[in-house]
């Protein structure tokens, strides 16, 4: 494991159960764990299932097998159940806290959300990169619960972490930076864009930011220049990229470019029809 050898590792760790059934959870968590490393989460959440029938009383193993599940599909109602039962049996866990309040948030469960991470966030050790991702999502939570100033506070905190954490991560600020603007503080938010973009300068969403910015300022060149650097950009979510087309068909058509306006409509319309 400590050379990144997971297929020797699973090999290891496969031939161990192989010999003892009933070896302790760690042995499965490992096990699962090293499938997911080498991308098979297919065969970690056998592994954990496995790992639940051998260990009954375990209170790990659910909770990573609700981990996997809430990664292979966000809405699982029995991911939910196992991270909201992981929480009662390990109140003081911040890890079980903190995937149940992304699992709350992604499925509208803003106040179960908001409780779970304001309670892992009084827990004791945590290091810069959980207190992070902690008071990011308590953000994005206390703004769906229509508290803006608990919303704002938590960013804050969570922006304070970034400033000192190598890497700063854009992820963590540009969402800041997207509240500040919808709470009508564009001077506040045009300020941590350019912060962002001193950080990363080739992060997609950031131009984004930049491209509506000059859109609504009516700089349509300018806008235009900074969709196409979203667009190249790293970082990019499929809403990301069809907010950015959208700036750019806008600003291409104000610039008399229809026939390219056109094209990025096109893009847009594909790209936002359902997959088979």
């Amino acid at each position: 494991l400590r050379e990144n050898r997971y297929e020797d590792a699973i090999r290891e760790l496969r031939a161990t159960l192989e010999r003892e059934p009933q070896s302790g959870e760690a042995v499965w968590v490992l096990l699962a764990r090293c499938y997911e490393s080498v991308g098979k989460p297919e065969d970690a959440l056998r592994t954990l299932r496995a790992g639940v029938r051998a260990n009954p009383d375990s209170q790990r193993l659910p909770l990573n097998l609700g981990e996997v599940l809430f990664q292979l599909k966000a809405d699982s109602l029995e991911a939910g159940a196992l991270l909201a039962h992981a929480v009662e049996a390990m109140p003081r866990d911040a890890e079980a806290r903190h995937y149940y309040a992304q699992w709350a948030y992604l499925n509208d469960k803003e106040n179960v959300c908001a409780a779970n991470e304001r309670a892992a966030l009084e827990l004791p050790g945590l290091n810069d990169q959980a207190l992070l991702q902690m008071y990011t999502l308590l953000g994005l939570c206390e703004d769906k619960l229509d508290d803006p100033a608990s919303a704002e506070s938590a960013f804050q905190k969570a922006l304070s972490v970034n400033r000192r954490s190598k890497p700063f991560d854009p992820g963590s600020a540009i969402q800041f930076a997207r509240f500040l603007n919808i709470s009508g503080k564009q001077d506040q938010a045009r300020q941590l864009v350019q912060e962002i973009l001193a950080h990363a300068p080739s992060f997609g969403p950031v131009h984004l930011e930049l491209a509506k910015q000059f859109d609504k300022a009516g700089h349509f060149a300018q806008a235009v220049d900074e969709a196409r650097l979203a667009l190249a950009g790293e970082g990019n979510d499929s809403p990301t990229i069809r907010s950015a087309r959208s700036v750019l068909a806008k600003g291409l058509f104000a610039l008399g470019q229809k026939k390219e306006a056109e094209e990025q409509r096109q893009l847009i319309e594909a790209e936002s029809k359902p997959q088979p």
